[in-house]
């Protein structure tokens, strides 16, 4: 009897390593400077995670994005998740698939902040006009942040705009798993040409 635990199914993920100072997807580093990326704003998820290398994350997700239950232990440090879809080729193919990218390293939480910040600064309910629909945005690099305790880098994006979800990104709880145990051990103004370039 095949209880299907080697199914061979593509874990789909992607990571920032700060200390590369690049993006790996699925396993695989990818250049993702100048590129496009969507981000689906209704699959983010904050909370405290515990990640030990050669162990699946454990996580302790916030009933609500943002608001803080109990720290479990020392061990846990704030992170998030969320379902983006990069513009990049893999195998001279343009990826279309969804991905997700989990961290709890202080940069990329840092990032993805400073993303969701500039769109409400420019207009606080941004995100209740555009409900149901997905982030156009673009990786412009990284940029050091030495001000806490250790030095770090934080992805910078531009938001370009909100666009209608090409698919609807799915989170796979037993995918999530098999990317929690490979990530742990892997260790403005744009015309709308531009834009469309990017997507």
């Amino acid at each position: 009897m095949d209880l299907g635990f080697g199914s061979g199914e593509k874990t789909e993920w992607i990571s920032f390593k700060p200390s590369a100072n690049g993006w790996l997807m699925d396993g695989e580093e990818i250049d993702m400077n100048g590129k496009g990326i969507l981000v689906d704003p209704s699959s983010i998820k904050t909370g405290w995670m515990k990640i030990a290398q050669g162990m699946a994350p454990d996580c302790l997700w916030d009933e609500k994005v943002g608001r803080r239950g109990e720290r479990p232990s020392e061990d846990h440090k704030r992170g998030f998740q969320v379902m983006v879809m990069p513009k990049v080729k893999v195998d001279d193919q343009m990826n279309e698939n969804w991905k997700q990218w989990q961290s709890n390293s202080v940069g990329a939480f840092m990032g993805l902040q400073d993303l969701l910040s500039s769109i409400t600064r420019a207009d606080k309910d941004a995100f209740s006009k555009n409900d149901g629909k997905v982030i156009q945005a673009k990786y412009t690099g990284s940029k050091i942040n030495d001000g806490g305790v250790g030095k770090t880098r934080i992805p910078q994006f531009d938001f370009l705009g909100w666009a209608n979800a090409p698919s609807k990104p799915q989170i796979d709880e037993e995918a999530e798993q098999r990317q929690d145990m490979e990530e742990s051990q892997a260790s403005k103004d744009i015309v709308d040409d531009d834009i469309d370039n990017l997507f």
